[in-house]
């Protein structure tokens, strides 16, 4: 397994559920997201940067950052992807389901 691969799964088998707030958890998927990022994988990054909008409520700019970086990662991904992967298609999913106002 990835590093990557082993930070998500190992989060979420000693919490079964993110709460708000929890900076442990972002700081994770931060991590996460980072990893699979420098290797192009951007669709398993904005996933992890979604999750830590989540962890982050609570925090206006946290939110906000994670949310621009999900969104980022979401284009990346439609941009390196062949339009009919099963990828680029999530990816194109995801990017139109995240909420676009602005916490502060």
């Amino acid at each position: 397994m990835s590093e990557a691969k082993d930070l998500f799964g190992g989060l979420f088998s000693e919490r079964p559920m993110l709460h708000p707030g929890d900076r442990d958890a972002v700081g994770i998927l931060r991590k996460a997201a980072e990893l699979w990022r420098a290797d192009r994988r951007f669709f398993s990054a904005g996933v992890c940067m979604s999750m830590a909008m989540n962890a982050a409520w609570g925090d206006g700019s946290e939110v906000n950052a994670c949310l621009a970086q999900a969104v980022e990662d979401y284009r990346m991904c439609v941009t390196i992807q062949r339009a009919d992967s099963f990828e680029s298609l999530a990816a194109l999913w995801k990017w139109t389901g995240q909420p676009h106002v602005r916490c502060t």
